[in-house]
């Protein structure tokens, strides 16, 4: 019962007042934005099949049925690709257990 209730806050779209919302972007001196372009290539640098599961479950907040479902798979193909993807994220330069937002 409680994983079913922490499962409905997991896809919650939260409004926020635009005004409210910090900038999109950090500030371009900032090591967030390195941060943040560093891991978008690492992300890239991954091949089509781990990297779609992987934004899926990460950023979607997709279960690994539903995203089985979604790319016309089984879900323990989908759980190969998600651990692979991490996988190939954690041997990347300065990707082993710094990056806790993808690689948990």
């Amino acid at each position: 019962m409680r994983r079913e209730h922490a499962r409905q806050y997991e896809r919650k779209n939260i409004e926020c007042d635009p005004s409210q919302e910090p900038d999109a972007l950090p500030d371009p001196g900032s090591a967030g934005l390195y941060d943040a372009l560093e891991m978008r290539e690492a992300l890239e640098s991954l091949p089509e099949n781990y990297r779609e599961p992987l934004l899926l479950q990460v950023l979607g907040g997709f279960s690994c049925q539903e995203i089985a479902d979604m790319v016309g798979s089984s879900t323990g193909a989908v759980m190969t690709r998600l651990s692979r993807a991490r996988l190939a994220l954690r041997k990347l330069p300065g990707f082993g257990r710094g990056r806790k937002a993808v690689m948990r």
